[in-house]
This record gives structure tokens, sequence and C-alpha cells, in this order.
């Protein structure tokens, strides 16, 4: 079994129900407040809204949503407040609103009051080309700006778990770079190698590369390409080796094609719904059913 679509994870949420406690970090945007709200009918979230109490109340007001039972924590610093709502148990994962990317860094890995693991932070996105039957997961593709192989591990270890948490048994993890072969002028495939090698081992998944984007998408490149051996263009997982290929790939799709996504962090204490500040309320709720399976995923 593979990803799901995300018409099948928005349907399983609302045949579920969680009614997780999301934390909203700068709550004072509208199409935070609505993609809230719609989650909140469907019985998937609690909110808790951090950032400016009256400008939370004057959009709320006009966007004709009723925070009467909404948790709302007024604050200067919605990072640092919305933080410790979560270790003082006010809440069960972040969602990223008004603020930005370095002052939530901040207080989430704060060494004293933050949401430290050990692990390494990184954003993992999952995108669906409907035309072509495709999902799978990218990372990292926001916070680590050049894994080394341990973090790299970490990052792997953590994907491999959110595609288990969202259905898929014995993901397939592409370790990504230019081309297939190793070329010692390209360190990136030496990365993909090593990973590859140190990794293959894993009972959790099935680890090929180096391997070119063409390889990790199309099952037909890969047939041209004479390296069908069964796990070639059928990716659930693109792990990156930094984050400009990352990042460059995820846009390209994101602005160029007919697609779906959302985006999370993960590597800390509470997953975090995490993509632009600049979604749209459709993205936002996309992204609010991926953190909360992750969330799921990490209580059991």
């Amino acid at each position: 079994m593979g990803l799901p679509s995300f018409d099948t994870l928005l349907q399983q949420m609302d045949h579920e129900r969680p009614e997780h406690r999301v934390v909203a970090v700068g709550a004072d945007d509208a199409t935070v407040l609505q993609a809230l709200h719609t989650a909140k009918h469907r019985r998937w979230v609690r909110p808790v809204v951090v950032g400016d109490q009256p400008e939370i109340q004057r959009l709320s007001e006009s966007l004709d949503i009723n925070l009467a039972d909404w948790d709302v924590i007024h604050s200067d610093n919605p990072a640092v407040d919305a933080v410790r709502a979560i270790v003082d148990g006010r809440g069960d994962f972040l969602m990223k609103g008004r603020v930005s990317t370095p002052d939530l860094l901040k207080a989430v890995l704060d060494r004293h009051a933050g949401l430290r693991t050990g692990e390494t932070v990184c954003q993992i996105v999952l995108m669906e080309i409907p035309r072509d039957d495709r999902r799978f997961l990218l990372t990292d593709t926001g916070i680590t700006i050049q894994p080394d192989p341990q973090q790299a591990e970490s990052i792997f270890r953590q994907v491999v778990r959110v595609a288990h948490g969202l259905g898929a048994q014995q993901p397939v993890v592409a370790t990504m770079a230019a081309t297939e072969k190793s070329n010692a002028a390209m360190p990136e495939t030496a990365l993909a190698t090593t990973l590859a090698g140190r990794l293959s081992n894993t009972a959790a998944a099935d680890i090929v590369g180096p391997c070119s984007f063409d390889l990790a998408y199309s099952q037909e490149s890969a047939k041209r390409k004479s390296v069908d051996d069964g796990t070639m263009g059928s990716a659930d997982v693109m792990l990156f080796p930094n984050l400009l290929s990352a990042n460059l790939t995820v846009k390209a799709i994101m602005y160029t094609s007919d697609c779906r996504f959302g985006g999370m962090l993960s590597g800390v204490a509470c997953p975090v719904v995490f993509m632009s500040r600049s979604d749209d309320v459709p993205t936002r709720i996309r992204s609010l059913a991926l953190a909360s399976y992750a969330h799921r995923c990490a209580d059991e």
C-alpha cells in the first residue's frame, strides 16, 4: 500500500474526527483562521490561537467566525507563547501563521524552554500529482542547508515514520542526485551512495540511490534507462542531499504543475504545520491533515 491521495486523507480525518488541540502561532491571518474554522467544523481540531488578540477578533468578525469556544492567547511574542502552550499541555501540535521562520525556530529550538528532541529538524512535504496518480514525500525542503550523513540518517528515520503513519508499509526511499552513477565531482552522489549503503538493511523501507528525479518519479524512465528493478520510478520518498536541490524541486513542482501539497516540520517534540505565509486555505487544510497523522503516529 502506497501513500494516500489528499481526498482519501481528508476523508479519513472526517471519519476519525481527532479534535487535536492545534496552537496557531501568529493567528492574526485570515487564511489561518479560515482553515482552523473549517477544520474545527469537521471536528479535526480544537483551535488555540496566539497573537494580537484585537486583530484576531477583528479578522474573525470580518470572516463571520465565532471565537466563543476557541482558546485565544494574546501575545506580543507569539512564537514563545505558543511553544509555552505546548510545553504546558494546552496543545498537541503547532501551526505556523503570521510569524517569520527564524522567530518560530528560535522559540521551538530554545535549549531551556523549547521543543528539542535531538533529531535533525526538517520540513517534509507531501506532494500529489493527480495527472500521474503519484504521491510522494520530499525532504528536507526548508530547514537544514547541507545535511551531513548523520543528519541525513535522522531525516530518513523521520520521513519513514511519517510514510508509515500515512499507510505506506514499506516505502521506497530514493536518495536524490543529478545522476544515478557515483561521480567524485558530484559530492551529492557520494552522500546518496553512503546513505543507501548504511541503510540498505533496514526493515522499515527500501532505499535506492543515487537516484535522479526521473528515475525516482517515472517507471517509464526507469525502463528506458534499463534500470527497472521494481523500485525505480515508484519512490514514496525523495530524500535530497541539500536544501538548494530540495527547495528548488518542490517549488518548481508547486508553481508549474497541477498539484496538491501540504507540509510540516519534523524533528521536534510535536509536528508543526509549516508551509509558506502565502499559502491559501486548501493548502493549510491539507497541511493540518498531514501534521495530524504525524502526531497520531508519534503517539503510537
